[in-house]
């Protein structure tokens, strides 16, 4: 009997123990729940000399284009992949015609180029070989949002996506022509946070991607969430791990600005730029507390889901990195490191 009860507590504790820090419809994994992991050993491509202080990069068919704000000849630096000659910079700084204050690559397109200046919140669609070659460059579209958008824009089957910076949703949806249709993504909930909608809009910082027909994937900062929504606004599925831990806030107010920050000696980095890859995302992977020495949001993980949420594979980096693209042709991963100096790593994922 006494053997029966201590197993009726011992089952009691456990579930106890499973069911707290709970958010509304998650699924919990664990890397166990990872099908493989792999080791990847990187080579410089392009070191300081080459570079200057690119935030971000991305892949176009034999070319790698960096967003880079350390230099003077534009704010993008065109490669050639094969040879690692440097074609030319692109996009001036200021405020004319034809230039940006605060560029971003807008994520879902390898037809053309489309660069979208959160300052002005319009975006800028390039023909690839016009923005590669071209000295004088010019879009042959631009397109202005009538709402601003924050931080991400992703190009979708009919329309666009783009964060924003609210107390209730997350997410602003578009037409093609940019007008907004409808915002959606809550904030989660989870039962023991009781955070009111002033700390939430910091506590759950994410970036997101789409496979810009019928899902987006939501990946929080502050916690290792991901949720996965359908492009009428409803919630698929909400992922909570590897280490199922979440953000620890608490709120600010300074000079009538109403905001929260982390709690150091609780908070953790979770996941940095996701990027969509067609059958599947992936998306950076930290994990690391906010109190260590040094700390910096740079990763050494890069995770694969499915669409469906299904966790694939971990590439297990040397080095940490705050930025990657994935050259799929040739099975090759390029990265931004900072650590000596900024440089561009290359991988080999085969």
């Amino acid at each position: 009997m006494n053997r029966i009860c201590l197993f009726l507590v011992s089952v009691l504790l456990t579930s106890c123990f499973k069911t707290e820090h709970k958010y509304e419809h998650e699924i919990s994994w664990e890397w166990s729940d990872i099908k493989e992991t792999r080791k990847l050993k990187s080579t410089v491509f392009l070191d300081e000399e080459d570079v200057y202080m690119p935030i971000d990069l991305e892949i176009y068919k034999n070319h790698l284009i960096t967003l880079d704000i350390g230099g003077d000849d534009g704010f993008f630096q065109v490669f050639d992949l094969n040879t690692k000659k440097k074609i030319g910079g692109k996009i001036e700084k200021g405020n004319g015609p034809l230039e940006m204050l605060s560029p971003r690559f807008v994520k879902g397109t390898k037809e053309h180029i489309a660069v979208w200046d959160m300052q002005t919140s319009i975006i800028h669609k390039y023909h690839l070989n016009e923005f590669i070659d071209s000295i004088f460059l010019k879009p042959f579209e631009t397109i202005k949002l009538n709402k601003k958008g924050y931080s991400n824009l992703s190009i979708i089957d009919k329309g666009f996506i783009s964060q924003l910076y609210d107390k209730n949703n997350q997410l602003c949806k578009y037409d093609t022509e940019g007008n907004e249709i409808f915002h959606f993504a809550k904030y989660p909930n989870h039962r023991e946070l009781n955070y009111n909608e002033i700390i939430k809009r910091d506590a759950y910082y994410m970036n997101f991607v789409s496979n810009e027909s019928s899902k987006i994937a939501l990946c929080y900062s502050m916690t290792d969430l991901i949720d996965i929504y359908d492009m009428n606004g409803g919630l698929k599925k909400r992922l909570h791990g590897p280490d199922n831990f979440i953000p620890h806030f608490k709120q600010i107010n300074s000079n009538k600005i109403e905001g929260a920050r982390p709690i150091g000696e609780k908070s953790k980095d979770a996941f940095f730029a996701p990027k969509n890859h067609g059958n599947y995302f992936s998306v950076m992977y930290n994990g690391r507390s906010l109190n260590e020495e040094n700390h910096n949001s740079s990763c050494d993980k890069i995770l694969i889901f499915s669409w469906d949420g299904v966790p694939l594979i971990c590439y297990q980096l040397d080095k940490k990195i705050i930025s990657y693209a994935f050259d799929e042709e040739n099975k090759k991963i390029y990265a931004v490191a900072t650590d000596p100096e900024f440089m561009i790593l290359e991988y080999d994922y085969q």
